[in-house]
């Protein structure tokens, strides 16, 4: 699965919209934005500065004002990463 259709697989699950972005240096992430602010509140999704291939290990970070590491999370591949999307978005539509 590539970068891209990996964020559309996201937004899916989540019924939020997940982009890539460049971070800079020839890095990539998958980042959902959690409020209207470009680098307010977010979820970024990366392995060693890229979006990791499916088997690799996946780390989500929340994030505040660009850069304060609120959270973070550590999955051994994406099935992981993708079972505790699923939960948080059902608690945020439950919410």
């Amino acid at each position: 699965m590539d970068e891209q259709a990996l964020a559309d697989k996201l937004a899916s699950l989540t019924g939020l919209p997940w982009e890539l972005e460049n971070t800079g240096g020839g890095c990539t992430a998958l980042v959902l934005r959690l409020d209207d602010m470009q680098w307010g509140h977010y979820f970024m999704v990366t392995d060693d500065a890229m979006v990791p291939a499916p088997t690799d290990p996946h780390h989500l970070g929340e994030y505040v004002n660009e850069s304060q590491d609120i959270n973070h999370w550590y999955f051994s591949d994406r099935r992981e990463l993708v079972k505790f999307l699923k939960v948080w978005a059902s608690k945020r539509q439950g919410a």
